[in-house]
């Protein structure tokens, strides 16, 4: 498990420097300087997991088809691929005091997911084991990169009804971002649900399931809380 600390330190250090190379950009916007310095920091936040996210989801195919087609799989890889997605979760918790509650306790359950994957060996992955379900879960979760976007630009649309036609066209693309990242979230959340009853169903149940279950929950609870953010356009 050293090496996969080591690993996940590296990663919160480099995210943590990017929170201050995101707002050299930022500050462009005639706005964002005069949020506050939590605003700030949840946009910043939000557009670094945005990106990560979406690197990670060009790096997910070997994992996902290992998970169906039951193919050996490398520890280092599928344990590096979760540091990296829960490295943002932690220097948020760390960085944003007033992240909202429910938030808070999905990166909280999302940091003890990634220490109990630190002790699976993924080698293969058994029919029956939660290491599948863990897998199924990270990847679509990457999937809906674009509601981190839209969680951080939805600050940034401009307000009134006397402003420029280039306002108004930034406007209207942050309102498609959403529209879009509501539909795609919408389908990673009824596919991650759907193969986890699957799981249940097909499956025997084991003490370790019930765990993971527990731990998903607020993690599941925070999906249908951001989905309603999106479908209502709220702030």
């Amino acid at each position: 498990m050293c090496l996969e600390l080591l690993y996940l330190s590296i990663y919160c250090l480099l995210i943590r420097g990017s929170y201050n190379a995101i707002p050299l950009l930022l500050n462009y916007h005639e706005s964002y300087s005069s949020f506050s310095f939590n605003r700030q920091q949840y946009i910043v936040k939000n557009i670094i997991k945005s990106l990560i996210l979406a690197v990670l989801t060009l790096k997910s195919g070997h994992l996902m088809s290992s998970v169906f087609f039951n193919t050996p799989l490398s520890n280092s890889y599928v344990k590096n691929f979760a540091s990296l997605y829960v490295a943002n979760d932690i220097v948020g918790l760390i960085t944003l005091p007033k992240l909202p509650a429910s938030t808070k306790f999905h990166h909280t359950m999302t940091t003890i997911l990634l220490f109990y994957n630190y002790t699976i060996d993924y080698t293969y992955v058994g029919e029956y084991s939660v290491a599948k379900l863990l897998i199924v879960l990270t990847c679509l979760s990457s999937y809906a990169f674009l509601v981190n976007m839209y969680l951080a630009l939805r600050y940034l649309e401009y307000d009134g009804s006397e402003i420029s036609a280039q306002k108004k066209q930034f406007n209207s693309m942050i309102n498609i971002l959403r529209v879009v990242a509501f539909y795609i979230y919408s389908c990673t959340v009824i596919f991650n649900l759907s193969y986890h009853a699957y799981d249940l169903f097909i499956n025997p149940f084991t003490i370790s399931k019930g765990i993971y279950l527990l731990l998903l929950a607020p993690i599941i609870n925070d999906d249908f809380v951001l989905l309603g953010w999106l479908k209502n356009k709220n702030k």
